[in-house]
């Protein structure tokens, strides 16, 4: 499959990503756009903030980003350049935010600098700086005064790291290229599905409207959920308690021996929502019915250290799948990671992936409003992130700015010299929209 980029930007040599036969440059001017007659050297200036220090966004952004921009400035004859400013976004713990008044600027700033004051000054910065667009920042638990200042400046942003449910807010000019955590759940539905989990068991407690994202896909895919464990407040209260794990485990266990008798172990999955339990993972692989079924986690079971350290042999007993964010390998995206790897020797993040998709995006949403209008921008990007398939995948917006879904890798657990390890099982091409399992 072709990695189909917008407005037909060609990379060069190993880095061809664009394809042309995008729309035509809007004819009108944006209110911060450049009189064609005073822009020979006119320089509009992108904020690219980092997740976690430097790392390779210099090198990102000058051997993956910048050529292929000029490239695009010289295709389209853009009266202007583009100079690509990076500050480090440092991931440091946020104080809890007590009560405030949320229209009480100063208690708005005094939790925003208890949070992380780099992001804040980031923003400072940049407003300093006349930057209209930005690439990254803030993250998730930075965004109440940034964002606020962002938008008070005029200021358009694409995150390529804020998954936060709480940001979704229809209209404002914060774009995401980053799924909210919910969507994994839809990623998990297919995976299920795809392995002939036609009905499932679902343990964990509901955040973030996870368990109706799973639940419509499941069903439009044919698949029933036949009971919940966690949905009211007692079974919340017994999730959270250790004493009263044999009760959890006689329950669920109950459900699994009514599963299996009516449909066979091959057509029942567990599924934990938004809950990670190793003790839970451990107790189950010794019952005779839920040892018997295939279990399924969310992303933060797989990154738990207590999972793998407890229960990494068990999980693999219960053949446990967890989706985590990934990025999307092609044809056409392959060359692009694999020199990657080659460079710098470590994989892509999907955080780097995103830092070039929303570049690109941004670049040509700009370049088709012919400025950094805002009101301008914000009607370009969805436009233009529909018709992008990049490093991230299908890059469509949802109302809320939001990307609509990923490409998510698909881990598991296994026993390989003794000692339990993660392994890769597969991969969800959100291009395709399929599942694809390699073990």
């Amino acid at each position: 499959m072709r990695l189909k980029f917008v407005h037909g930007v060609v990379l060069v040599g190993a880095f061809l990503f664009l394809v042309t036969g995008f729309a035509v440059l809007h004819s009108f001017q944006g209110e911060n756009a450049p009189q064609q007659e005073a822009a020979e050297n006119y320089t509009i200036p992108i904020g690219v903030t980092t997740m976690d220090g430097p790392g390779n966004y210099h090198a990102l952004i000058e051997h993956y980003i910048e050529p292929e921009v000029r490239a695009l400035c010289e295709q389209r004859e853009a009266p202007f350049t583009f100079e690509f400013i990076i500050r480090e976004n440092k991931w440091t713990d946020a104080l809890p935010s007590g009560k405030f008044d949320p229209n009480d600027s100063q208690a708005l700033l005094a939790r925003a600098r208890a949070a992380d004051e780099i992001a804040y000054n980031i923003t400072l910065e940049l407003i300093d700086l006349g930057v209209k667009a930005v690439v990254g920042h803030p993250l998730n638990y930075q965004n109440v005064y940034c964002y606020q200042l962002m938008r008070d400046a005029g200021m358009t942003q694409i995150s390529t790291n804020d998954a936060a449910e709480i940001t979704r807010i229809e209209g404002d000019r914060l774009f995401r290229l980053v799924p909210p955590l919910s969507k994994e759940f839809s990623v998990i539905a297919k995976a299920m599905l795809s392995r002939g989990f036609d009905r499932c068991l679902i343990v964990g407690p509901d955040l973030w409207e996870g368990l109706s994202v799973f639940e419509d896909e499941y069903t439009s895919g044919g698949g029933e959920v036949l009971s919940w464990f966690g949905g009211s407040m007692r079974e919340e209260t017994l999730l959270r308690d250790s004493d009263a794990l044999p009760e959890v485990i006689r329950a669920l266990e109950a459900e699994a021996g009514n599963a299996t008798l009516m449909y066979g172990a091959d057509r029942v999955a567990v599924m934990m929502l938004y809950y990670s339990n190793p003790h839970l993972v451990r107790e189950a692989s010794k019952q005779p019915f839920l040892s018997g079924l295939s279990w399924f986690g969310w992303s933060a079971s797989l990154r738990s250290e207590e999972m793998l350290a407890l229960a990494g042999a068990e999980a693999s007993k219960l053949g446990l799948v967890c989706p985590v964010l990934g990025v999307h390998r092609s044809d056409s995206t392959s060359p692009v990671l694999d020199q990657y790897l080659e460079e710098f020797g470590e994989p892509m993040s999907p955080v780097m992936a995103a830092t070039i998709d929303a570049s690109f995006i941004m670049v040509e949403a700009i370049i088709e409003v012919n400025g950094t209008d805002p009101l301008l921008l914000s009607e370009a990007i969805p436009s233009i992130a529909d018709e992008f398939v990049g490093l991230t995948g299908r890059c469509a917006l949802n109302e809320y700015g939001d990307k609509v879904i990923s490409d998510y890798e698909l881990w598991g657990y296994a026993v390989e010299s003794g000692a339990p390890k993660v392994v890769y099982l597969g991969r969800y091409d959100s291009a395709e929209d399929e599942v694809v399992w390699e073990r």
